[in-house]
């Protein structure tokens, strides 16, 4: 027995499927004790490190205060390292929470990135990667 299918009906499904959905977190393993982090410039970076892999935490601060200007993450559950690269400063990720911010980048002032991860075997956050920048 052969089987029909009307050209439209087969045009239909293959538009409504659209782009594939991007990796998921749990996709990625937590990240490694050390990161290396890249920053583009301009007021909105975008804010990736290596190798790609799941952070709990973001967190931008004033250079001259130490102050957060910019604060995601492990504010759901501390377990949950759902970040992974890259983010926009300003956007949080899905299923982030935002503790603070964002405060507007200034250009030509200095900030600190900090990026954290949390360990369950020790259950506590690390430290992964900590630069400053000037975008």
């Amino acid at each position: 027995m052969r089987c029909r299918v009307p050209l439209l009906t087969v045009t239909a499904a293959l538009v409504s499927c659209g782009p594939s959905e991007p990796a998921t977190p749990v996709a990625l393993s937590v990240c490694p004790d050390s990161v290396m982090v890249t920053i583009t410039a301009g007021t909105t970076p975008q804010i990736s490190w290596t190798p790609a892999c799941r952070l709990s935490e973001i967190q931008v601060a004033d250079s001259v205060n130490a102050s957060f200007v910019w604060l995601v993450g492990r504010h759901a559950s501390p377990a949950d390292n759902l970040i992974v690269p890259p983010v926009t400063y300003g956007v949080p990720p899905t299923g982030v929470g935002v503790g603070y911010g964002p405060t507007p980048l200034v250009a030509g002032h200095t900030y600190i990135l900090g990026l954290w991860k949390f360990d369950s075997t020790s259950t506590y956050w690390h430290q992964v990667a900590g630069r400053f920048f000037t975008p």
